[in-house]
């Protein structure tokens, strides 16, 4: 069982601007215990394509198991990339993981939420981009508020 969580990364020369993310999917963000939905991260680019890779990072939560298989094409009715991205963490607070090719308008990333935790457990998943040099970006950050119910 993989517990992750992503901050997203960027590697990139652009501005803060340019690059911003989007949690779309699940809409309904309450879980019934062990219920498990698909999401998607949307990254996307407001200006011209990215010139390298572009590094995310999200954040997990003891009370939900967040999976990003690779091979998933499609996730919540949407076509997603995953397997643009390479997994380069997956740690005890979050998953970063890195685009193998540039971002020229948008990249969606497909997960699996599953609720774990006990009824009136909470999940803030945060989303960053940061910059090449671990730095982070200004405003930058998504959060999406999860609950188990």
């Amino acid at each position: 069982r993989i517990v992750t969580a992503l901050f997203l990364l960027a590697a990139i020369n652009c501005t803060a601007q340019e690059l911003y993310s989007v949690a779309k999917r699940p809409i309904n963000t309450s879980f019934a215990q062990q219920q498990a939905k698909q999401g998607i991260i949307e990254i996307v680019n407001a200006y011209s394509p990215t010139d390298t890779a572009v590094t995310i990072e999200i954040s997990t939560d003891p009370d939900f198991i967040i999976d990003i298989p690779q091979t998933m094409s499609t996730s919540a009715g949407f076509t997603v990339d995953n397997v643009l991205f390479t997994i380069d963490t997956i740690g005890a607070n979050f998953i970063k993981m890195h685009t193998n090719s540039v971002i020229t308008s948008f990249i969606r990333v497909g997960f699996i939420a599953t609720a774990v935790g006990a009824r009136g457990a909470t999940y803030k998943m945060s989303i960053r981009i940061l910059s090449g040099d671990n730095g982070i970006l200004n405003n930058n950050l998504t959060i999406k508020n999860y609950s188990i119910n």
